[in-house]
């Protein structure tokens, strides 16, 4: 088995996982707290998810130059 050195990093840090908490509370937030008639709900939360999509796909192709210490095996 090869062997490869790379930096790690805590998962505080991650881009990907603050994008994901980012738009699970936008989600929480336009559900109904705001008071948005459904079809307005769908438009935001649809976009939420394809802004949240972009940005992953991004992030992992582009920025990620490190992994966390809990996504390497043994």
């Amino acid at each position: 088995m090869d062997k490869v050195l790379v930096n790690t990093k805590s998962a505080w840090f991650s881009k990907i996982n603050w994008t994901a908490i980012g738009s699970a509370i936008l989600t929480l937030i336009t559900t109904n707290a705001l008071g948005l008639d459904p079809v307005t709900q769908v438009k935001v939360l649809s976009a939420t998810q394809l802004v949240q999509s972009v940005a992953t796909v991004v992030f992992r192709t582009w920025f990620n130059n490190t992994v966390t210490p809990t996504s390497l095996g043994n």
